[in-house]
């Protein structure tokens, strides 16, 4: 009866460690590709695109300009895909909106 127990511990030692080790890996390689961040921009574009007409042709530059704001963005490196923010309180996404509508539109333009 305490082989078949010592063998079961040892398979359930066994897949834990290898679980553990996929995990691990799943986080470096979404970290290393910044998967939260171009999702959240992705979200951002599609909801600034059905929200209002006017805003469709500029939604890709509003969501990079608000992810990569310097209040919320993580990193200060040259890569655009990792200075997005991968999340957000909403409260700071509207006031990052508001701060980049203050800013005013030129820059969007420009940015096109």
């Amino acid at each position: 009866m305490l082989q078949w127990f010592d063998t079961l511990m040892g398979l359930v030692v066994v897949l834990l460690a290898g679980s553990l080790i996929i995990m691990v890996l799943t986080q470096i390689i979404s970290a290393l590709l910044n998967l939260r961040g171009t999702g959240f921009k992705k979200g951002i574009c599609i909801l600034l695109e059905n929200s209002d007409i006017e805003l469709k042709e500029y939604a890709k530059v509003i969501s990079q300009e608000a992810l990569s704001h310097p209040l919320i963005s993580p990193a200060k490196i040259k890569y655009k895909r990792w200075n997005l923010a991968g999340n957000i309180r909403p409260e700071e996404l509207v006031n990052i909106l508001r701060i980049l509508a203050d800013s005013g539109t030129e820059k969007w333009q420009k940015n096109r």
